[in-house]
């Protein structure tokens, strides 16, 4: 079983680094980065929203959705379509700035996934439900055996989708379903590893910039 292990960046050699170059020294209220991956989201009227609950009470429950403050769930004034709860996927964090404003930001892919798009930069994956593994209600079913266990080769696919968010938020190309599935198609001839390979991360990148421009 061959292993390779890298490190995450290229080492600086300790010669490059001149012991007289001034340290940078900040005060409270100085910008440190202008590097908007590391802005937090700030929320706007319509936008699409994936959260995560931190905290549960009788008549609002807290969210945590990037942004400054945890935002608030008021359960008496609110309609959640399409169901309240996302399960059976994965959650993809990648910088609110990499994802495209769109029509809708739910879709469901021609490899058999769903994909929520959150504005906040939050994406979750999953597997498509089928009508008949809903209720009546609409919700689906936990004692469903096709959707309560996922297959490998959804588990699989599922994890490819996962590394292509992954890598587009790497070669800062905007996020929407056509990119997804552009980067979708050119990783199927590698492996779901082999797409953390920097070499990868950067031929595919080229090949949806390429594929977009068309």
């Amino acid at each position: 079983m061959s292993v390779d292990a890298r490190l995450p960046c290229k080492r600086k050699s300790v010669a490059s680094i001149s012991v007289s170059e001034p340290k940078h020294i900040v005060t409270p209220g100085d910008v440190i980065t202008e590097d908007t991956g590391y802005m937090r989201y700030n929320g706007e009227i319509g936008d699409v929203v994936v959260g995560r609950i931190t905290e549960v009470g009788q008549k609002r429950w807290k969210v945590e959705t990037f942004s400054k403050l945890d935002s608030v769930l008021m359960l008496s004034s609110v309609n959640l379509p399409g169901g309240e709860l996302l399960k059976h996927g994965t959650l993809v964090k990648i910088p609110p700035t990499m994802v495209k404003r769109c029509k809708t930001h739910f879709h469901n892919l021609p490899c058999g996934a769903t994909v929520i798009i959150g504005n906040n930069g939050y994406i979750f994956l999953s597997t498509i439900i089928t009508p008949e593994a809903l209720g009546t209600d609409g919700m689906a079913e936990p004692d469903q055996p096709d959707i309560s266990e996922i297959r490998a080769a959804d588990r699989e696919m599922l994890a490819r989708l996962r590394n292509c968010v992954v890598l587009l938020a790497h070669e800062s190309i905007l996020l929407f379903d056509s990119s997804l599935m552009y980067a979708y198609d050119e990783s199927l001839k590698f492996s779901v590893k082999e797409l953390l390979k920097p070499e990868v991360i950067e031929e595919i990148g080229t090949m949806v910039r390429q594929r977009l421009q068309e």
